[in-house]
């Protein structure tokens, strides 16, 4: 159940837009992104603009707890709540600058996170259960809004989205005009695409040098215009109330007949006994002399039975439990755990004595211990193969882990060791809304020319609850200087396995924080 943070006149606010929408159209498409790439408690900063159809806008959130104004809270809590706020704003800038890099189809996304972030700072900025909410963004104002009514706790009833734009004049209006609205939006998308194809088939002596730009923001524009005509299609969804079918009135059951008492058969007389004869008396024996008793021979004791020896007891079954969530602790509390896998070439060299190769024996291990993790922690995959090949797989709740399994299990040595690179992905990933534990897997040093030192020193200062453990399965004595150095830097440790066995052991401690203490 959401409660409500705040109300607002939705006439008193202008609203940031992009793409001829308002920002607030796009709520849904930010929180996956948000979830998907930095997890939830980024996804859960943003309040939910909820319209109703008084010309009001809820601010709502799906966190429960004590609800404050940062404005009522202490000053050493408004400060913490203020720093973890701009943190989480660096973490959404940083996101759109990765995601420009990541090619044309992410460049509407990077858009969106960029024109959210530049609206955090005037919107008002909440405490719910010690985490940061922020309310009212998505404006162009440069200070707050005002006329702005705080309520605190949890309301029994939700009010529900009654438009897919910021404009309050849409709020009210008949199904009929919105399906009208949506064919006309459909139209302008036909004659928007029958004019690129016209435009790209006609003959031109000069060559157009924008035209690929061009053609990059109509299909943004199309993206867009396409995000809108679904979310009116829900919201249409929503207002046509289904008849739902009377229930068919149950026949009543017929009394039983109640069975006739039968008449109780009258008992028979019972012959009276007759006396029996009394029995005559016997005479009386004589007394004869009583017979001496033979000696009887002493018993002599029985020799008894060796014991069978007892079967060796066998050693008990010890029966794997499931994994639970951990029950002093909040969901929302609960760390993440990061995997970073080494696929260089160097992983295809044998694991110390044992009959496998050192990713064969990573792949083992990490599979055990996420697979004993509690329910309650998500877990990340990074992986990196060469000096340009670094892969982030995003995060995983429980139900998912078995895809995050799947993913270290797919990983094939490559050929180099970009462990700085690796290392900065993966703080990327972490959240300053909990713990996080980075887990390095590496068995070399970087062979890409970068410090992986100052990489983790840089993860660690960016993101003070990171820690970064590190799993050495190394064999020379500069990649073991290296690996302590990334330790040490992270404010973890390095663990070093002697064979297989020890090497589960490390792979749980290097986990350790995200189990139950």
């Amino acid at each position: 159940m959401s409660q409500r943070l705040t109300s607002t006149e939705a006439a008193d606010a202008r609203w940031a837009e992009h793409g001829g929408q308002s920002i607030l159209a796009y709520f849904s498409r930010l929180q996956g992104i948000l979830r998907g790439r930095l997890g939830r408690g980024h996804a859960a900063f943003l309040a939910e603009p909820v319209f109703s159809s008084d010309g009001t806008v809820d601010w709502r959130t799906e966190l429960a707890g004590e609800v404050v104004s940062v404005e009522d809270l202490p000053d050493d809590d408004a400060g913490r709540i203020r720093s973890e706020a701009s943190r989480v704003r660096g973490d959404i800038l940083g996101l759109a600058d990765q995601m420009r890099s990541e090619g044309a189809d992410a460049e509407l996304a990077a858009s969106l996170l960029a024109t959210v972030a530049a609206s955090i700072e005037s919107g008002q900025l909440f405490s719910v259960a010690g985490k940061p909410v922020v309310a009212v963004w998505g404006t162009g104002e440069s200070k707050p809004l005002p006329g702005l009514t705080t309520t605190h706790g949890p309301e029994t009833s939700t009010v529900a989205a009654a438009a897919a734009s910021a404009s309050p004049s849409v709020v009210g209006h008949s199904w009929r005009r919105s399906a009208l609205l949506a064919i006309m939006v459909l139209l302008f998308l036909g004659a928007l695409a029958g004019w690129s194809i016209m435009r790209w088939w006609q003959p031109s002596p000069v060559v157009d040098a924008g035209l690929d730009r061009r053609i990059a923001l109509a299909r943004a524009d199309a993206d867009a215009l396409t995000g809108a005509l679904g979310q009116r299609r829900e919201d249409l969804s929503r207002m046509v109330c289904e008849p739902q079918p009377k229930p068919e009135p149950k026949p009543e059951p017929k009394p039983e007949p109640k069975p006739e008492p039968k008449p109780e058969p009258k008992p028979e007389p019972k012959p009276e006994p007759k006396p029996e004869p009394k029995p005559e008396p016997k005479p009386e024996p004589k007394p004869q002399p009583k017979p001496q008793p033979k000696p009887q021979p002493k018993p002599q004791p029985k020799p008894q039975p060796k014991p069978a020896p007892r079967p060796p007891a066998s050693p008990p079954k010890v029966i794997g439990k499931k994994p639970q969530p951990c029950p002093e602790r909040l969901e929302s509390d609960a760390p993440r755990v990061v995997m970073v896998i080494d696929g260089s070439a160097s992983m295809r060299d044998r694991f110390r004595s044992e009959p496998m190769s050192r990713m064969q024996a990573a792949r083992s291990s990490a599979t055990r211990m996420l697979r004993g993790l509690p329910t309650d922690v998500e877990t990340g995959v990074v992986e990196f193969t060469d000096c340009a090949s670094i892969r982030v797989h995003g995060f995983y709740s429980a139900r998912e882990r078995e895809n995050a399994i799947s993913r270290i299990q797919a990983i094939s040595p490559s050929r180099g060791t970009p462990l700085a690179r690796a290392i900065s992905r993966a703080g990327n990933a972490s959240t300053m809304l909990g713990e996080t534990v980075i887990v390095v897997v590496s068995d070399g040093a970087d062979s890409c020319g970068q410090d992986p030192c100052a990489a983790a020193r840089a993860v660690k200062a960016r993101h003070p609850d990171t820690t970064i453990n590190v799993v050495d399965l190394s064999n020379d004595a500069g990649s073991r200087a290296q690996l302590a150095c990334v330790a040490s830097a992270g404010g973890g440790r390095v663990l070093t396995p002697r064979d297989l066995l020890d090497l589960e052991q490390k792979m749980h401690q290097a986990a350790g924080p995200a189990h139950c203490q």
